[in-house]
């Protein structure tokens, strides 16, 4: 079977209680090149200002095309997972996990945080640890580990835990220390570059070895000097009385169940493991690795399929809706079973995170032949809304994720009411009679009076050319006009060589004024077969 392979850029770093940095954040997040990794992961320690910090990868990620597509923080502890955002038609099935650890879990603020998600029919997990501190401790360094290994369970029934998954990646500050040697020893061997001889008393390759810890894992090879502990803002390690040795507490590694699938075998390769030692704020050093995961090639098809107009117009001051219709594919490979509390939402098209919807609706139904046909829904549109491209989402609440999206919908947004609206349907099928509703305002600030000889025009969206048909408006009357007034076009009089199935719009031309003085939101005309030349 036909595989690709995503990139997956993970990075960790204990800040120490520390802001974000002034310097540039690109070579953290790994963006000071044109090869943008398909998926970034971020997990920080002691990091007290989650806001700032999420605010500052941002500013870098967004404009570059990643979505954030879930967060989770325990204590000081956070993990930030974006994605490009081609792929989130891949993304499905997203779940976080906390675990706390130290003093029971209670006192402490130690622990783990995880997200999991499926990306192109290949599950994994990336967990944030940060284990108990001190040389002395690596029994409690070992328990932090298997408390978060028993305790973390998912919905998935595929992988109910965490080491289940075709990929799993552990990162943190797991504060492991050098054993036997003394600091000023510990010194010479940083300076000599001896790090594999080092390694050899590392509390977690020790631990490692004597399969207590991280047993199937495995750990790239550090070419790179301590990353624990520095004075902030130097590169010299510790000075203080204290005078900690120097050690790797900072750690990627990663597991692979390879034999998970029958049509594929999966593989991982790590392309580097480093560390950032431009980033001197905290007593930490940062630490990366870029890995290229083996998945399936195409993602499997999204079960919710969404529909609206292209193009759509809107008035600030009014009670703005958006029209939209959505259909669920229960023959889709992907077992879905709507809910009563998934929800669709309107979002920018840049779609930065999932939780940024503009304005949402539950869905309206779950029953099964009606999301099979196709279920009619309606948005109440922000009074703020800019004009601009948006895009429309099917939120799953099972799957914790959309499980579809439209395509990109332009809104107009006019920020000074017309004097006249149109009231339309979604949908009509020609030919046959097309029912509109027009509304004079009198009170508008534009002072408008209709006339009997203004005229309805029932035009195509996409064209500047005559009307497709046009006709003298009902009635002019204030009172009537005001409460609104039925029109009918009678689409079998429209000229065969003008009948296109597309979007349009009908439009009220003032015979005094010489001008367009309101226009319905597009509709749908949908011309039978036979009917279209």
């Amino acid at each position: 079977m036909a595989n690709r392979c995503v990139s997956l850029y993970l990075v960790t770093w204990n800040v120490g209680d520390k802001g974000p940095p002034n310097d540039n954040l690109q070579e953290l997040l790994n963006q000071h090149t044109d090869a943008q990794p398909d998926v970034v992961a971020i997990g920080l320690q002691e990091a007290k200002k989650e806001t700032d910090w999420l605010d500052s990868f941002r500013r870098v990620l967004l404009p570059r095309g990643y979505v954030l597509v879930k967060q989770r923080s325990l204590w000081a502890i956070h993990l930030f997972v974006f994605v490009m955002r081609k792929h989130l038609v891949a993304v499905q099935n997203i779940e976080s996990e906390v675990t706390r650890s130290g003093y029971g879990g209670v006192l402490g603020n130690k622990g783990g945080v995880s997200i999991r998600m499926d990306l192109y029919g290949v599950n994994f997990i990336i967990v944030n640890a940060h284990f108990t501190a001190h040389i002395t401790e690596n029994h409690e360094r070992i328990e932090d580990f298997m408390d978060i290994i028993d305790n973390q369970k998912f919905k998935d029934t595929d992988v109910e835990k965490l080491l289940d998954h075709d990929f799993v990646f552990w990162i943190g500050d797991l504060n492991f220390r050098i054993n036997d040697l003394d600091h000023d020893l510990v010194l010479r061997k940083v300076e000599q570059k001896s790090y594999a001889e080092l390694m050899k008393h590392d509390q977690l390759m020790v631990s490692k070895d004597a399969g207590l810890i991280f047993a199937r894992f495995h750990e790239g090879q550090i070419n790179f000097p301590p990353t624990y502990k520095f004075d902030k803002n130097t590169d010299r390690y510790d000075t203080s009385s204290k005078q900690r040795k120097p050690a790797w507490t900072d750690r990627i590694l990663h597991l692979i169940n390879e034999d998970n699938f029958e049509n594929l075998v999966l593989s991982i390769d790590q392309q580097w493991y480093r560390h950032l030692p431009q980033y001197k704020t905290s007593d930490h050093r940062p630490v990366c690795s870029l890995y290229q995961l083996k998945v399936f090639d195409k993602a499997p098809r999204m079960p919710v399929v969404m529909e609206t107009d292209p193009v759509y117009r809107v008035h600030h001051k009014e009670n703005c809706k958006l029209q939209m219709r959505y259909r669920i594919n229960h023959k889709c490979k992907q077992r879905f079973q709507p809910d009563s509390w998934d929800w669709l939402g309107l979002f920018e098209d840049s779609l930065p995170d999932f939780a940024s919807a503009l304005s949402r609706v539950y869905a309206p139904s779950t029953d099964t032949e009606d999301t099979d046909f196709g279920v009619d829904a309606t948005l109440d549109l922000p009074s703020s809304l800019q004009t601009g491209l948006y895009r429309l989402v099917y939120f799953s609440v099972k799957k914790n994720c959309p499980v579809g999206y439209s395509d990109p919908v332009k809104i107009f947004a006019e920020r000074q009411r017309s004097p006249v609206t149109i009231a339309a349907d979604f949908e009509y099928r020609g030919p046959g009679r097309l029912r509109v509703t027009y509304t004079v305002h009198h009170s508008c600030k534009q002072a408008f009076s209709p006339s009997a000889a203004d005229s309805l025009r029932l035009v195509a969206d996409d064209s500047t050319a005559a009307s497709v048909q046009e006709m003298r408006v009902p009635t002019a009357d204030t009172e009537s006009t005001g409460f609104g007034v039925d029109a009918i076009f009678d689409l079998t009089k429209v000229a065969p060589g003008s009948r296109r199935t597309g979007s349009y719009r009908v439009l009220y031309f003032s015979s005094d004024r010489m001008a367009v003085m309101g226009q319905s939101a597009t509709f749908k005309i949908t011309w039978s077969v036979g009917s279209e030349v």
